[in-house]
């Protein structure tokens, strides 16, 4: 069947403390952004950024969970990553977290190899300021395709197979 994106996942925005308080900084909270996707490619077991609980402050749901796909919906659109660690991320990514009562449904490693196919989509769905910009509102209205669990991991261990021989035919 196919659900849109915003009734199986929680879409958690990202944000930006202010630099200019250092109160924020150098915490224990790691921070993700698109630098840590380039340092150490798209399974995040650590970030080069850290905030505070200050930095947070009431925002404690801004928390991602560990097997949660981070989305970039603005400036460098289409990237995207897989934490498996807990983190925040900066106002470029938007993380989808599985809800609680839909766990059983959605393999999260079938999330990540999804979306991966949207960077069209998100870009034809974008507005434009000085550069692309897709709203949680218009993101979780895009459809995903929920085949049965079994099938979604019989899916992803074929992509695992494929996708590196793939590679070598670059």
């Amino acid at each position: 069947m196919w659900v849109r994106l915003g009734c199986l996942f929680k879409i958690v925005n990202g944000f930006t403390p202010s630099r200019s308080n250092p109160a924020f900084w150098d915490g224990q909270i790691a921070w993700f952004t698109i630098d840590d996707v380039r340092e150490q490619g798209r399974f995040v077991t650590y970030t080069k950024q850290h905030i505070t609980e200050q930095a947070l402050s009431k925002n404690t749901d801004r928390i991602v969970p560990p097997d949660s796909v981070l989305l970039c919906c603005t400036a460098s659109v289409g990237e995207y990553a897989y934490t498996k660690i807990p983190l925040t991320t900066n106002q470029q990514f938007n993380a989808l977290v599985i809800r609680e009562e839909h766990l059983s449904l959605v393999a999260p490693m079938y999330l990540y190899e999804y979306v991966q196919t949207l960077k069209d989509q998100i870009i034809s769905g974008a507005g434009k300021t000085t550069f692309n910009f897709l709203s949680v509102g218009k993101l979780e209205n895009f459809l995903f395709p929920l085949p049965p669990l079994a099938e979604q991991k019989r899916i992803v261990a074929k992509l695992e197979e494929i996708l590196p021989l793939c590679e070598k035919l670059k």
